[in-house]
């Protein structure tokens, strides 16, 4: 007679603990690297790593031995905390790749070398500080700037979009002086620290 054990092979390997897992170690991993992508790039490499995870889950559904000491989940969390260090190691690969990659002097019009760069929208007449920001996200600096002041993160998305001091200011219900002043500087002195230090 076959003995009969406490733990068998699931017809669906996919239970709502094993995604459960699979969702923990994909929040795991894109906490890691989330800063460095904009939201599309984000979605992509958020369905990249479940897509491994999920290779990952099948192929512990092909190796499983029924048995009587460890469940189905657990055994699939083995390979899931192998699969998560690989992804580690290759999303780090990626994004030292990525950042190698200048991401804001791309030419708006084009590749003619007379093409304004995105970045160049933020030049300021009194202060250019192209060259400061040119190999920094600029998702990544609105992001941080919102931590710090949500003002500061709304002058530097309006100025990154073309506005003007003065379509600016009534906007944000401030003088024009103030902003230009004050507020300008302020935004640009916390833009370069945040390249600086990256915080």
């Amino acid at each position: 007679m076959k003995k009969k054990h406490k733990f068998t092979r699931p017809n669906n390997p996919f239970s709502q603990e094993v995604l459960e897992d699979i969702d923990a170690k994909t929040n795991v991993v894109m906490a890691r690297f989330k800063v460095f992508a904009n939201e599309e790039k984000r979605q992509s490499r958020r369905n990249e790593i479940i897509g491994r995870f999920k290779s990952a889950v099948m192929k512990a559904h092909r190796k499983f031995i029924p048995n009587s000491r460890c469940s189905f989940p657990s055994f699939v969390d083995k390979f899931l905390v192998g699969e998560l260090r690989h992804c580690l190691r290759h999303l780090a690969y990626v994004v030292a790749k990525e950042n190698a990659t200048v991401s804001c002097d791309r030419r708006i019009a084009g590749d003619e070398d007379d093409a304004p760069t995105f970045v160049a929208g933020l030049v300021d007449p009194h202060d250019r500080f192209e060259e400061g920001i040119l190999k920094f996200d600029f998702d990544v600096v609105t992001e941080m700037l919102e931590k710090r002041n949500p003002i500061y993160a709304a002058i530097f998305t309006l100025r990154r979009e073309g506005y003007k001091f003065k379509d600016i200011a009534p906007m944000l219900g401030v003088p024009e002086w103030e902003l230009n002043d004050i507020l300008w500087p302020a935004v640009r002195d916390a833009a370069r620290e945040i390249y600086d230090h990256g915080r």
